[in-house]
């Protein structure tokens, strides 16, 4: 809703507002890994599935878009 209302409340974009509202979730668990002290081998594993869910949905959301 806030999205929404950022935009100026302005209709007709829904879908818009929703993959942006994903892409902003989706960022939130990364500022968490670069802002945390882990250990090297932590950081390591995280980056690893991060870069895997980044192919994924690479490959998912031109899909979703259409």
């Amino acid at each position: 809703m806030e999205i929404f209302r950022q935009r100026g409340s302005q209709p007709g974009r829904e879908q818009d507002d929703w993959l942006q509202a994903e892409y902003e979730l989706l960022q939130l668990p990364v500022r968490k890994l670069a802002d945390s002290q882990l250990k090297k081998s932590q950081r390591s594993s995280a980056l690893i599935s991060f870069v895997q869910a980044a192919v994924i949905l690479s490959t998912a959301l031109p899909r979703l878009t259409r």
